[in-house]
């Protein structure tokens, strides 16, 4: 797990963790109050949350920021983690 000292890399981690938040959040609003909320829509929308928590889990080791040669790597659903349930 990211070491708290390690300011840029926390950061980063927490920045992804609230931004799915956020977004799962206003996704969840939109199908509530939407009715006309399309699959199309579900797809943009999970992806993005996907990506946030993606990023969030394959960096959670880092010892730095995810850089920008490494934003596409890190956005890719993990392959060491199973879903519970």
């Amino acid at each position: 797990m990211i070491n708290k000292d390690n300011l840029i890399a926390w950061s980063q981690f927490l920045y992804e963790l609230e931004d799915a938040k956020d977004h799962l959040a206003a996704l969840i609003s939109d199908i509530q109050s939407d009715s006309d909320y399309r699959e199309e829509e579900l797809r943009v929308d999970l992806g993005h949350i996907f990506d946030h928590l993606n990023r969030a889990w394959n960096s959670r080791n880092n010892d730095v920021g995810v850089h920008n040669q490494k934003w596409e790597a890190m956005s890719k659903f993990p392959t060491d983690i199973e879903p519970v349930g």
